[in-house]
């Protein structure tokens, strides 16, 4: 291929240090964000998410399951925390109750 053929199918668009040091302002401003205000209703962390993975040039399905997935887990998660309660609360029912008020023999 000439010269001249790669200069008319090709476009070369320089990217240097800038860009490099702007993508990790970007993160850690995304960051910064997600941490102070990702407990508020009105923040959207997923979005958050996504816009730093896009900020490493990376696929989102890489690091963020289906909704369907996502689901799932969190309905295994509360089958188990019910049983480990259940469970809890089984054991202290059995143990013998105190005789007197805390401290006395």
């Amino acid at each position: 291929m000439s010269p001249e053929q790669v200069a008319l199918s090709f476009r070369m668009i320089p990217k240097g240090i800038f860009e490099i040091e702007n993508k990790a302002l970007r993160q850690a401003r995304i960051g910064s964000l997600a941490q102070r205000y990702g407990m508020l209703p009105w923040f959207n962390i997923l979005g958050a998410a996504k816009s730093e993975i896009a900020s490493v040039d990376e696929d989102e399905s890489t690091f963020i399951l289906p909704e369907s997935d996502a689901m799932q887990i969190m309905q295994k998660a509360n089958e188990i925390a019910q049983g480990m309660t259940q469970q809890a609360l089984s054991a202290r029912a059995t143990q013998s109750p105190p005789l007197g008020p805390p401290g006395a023999p």
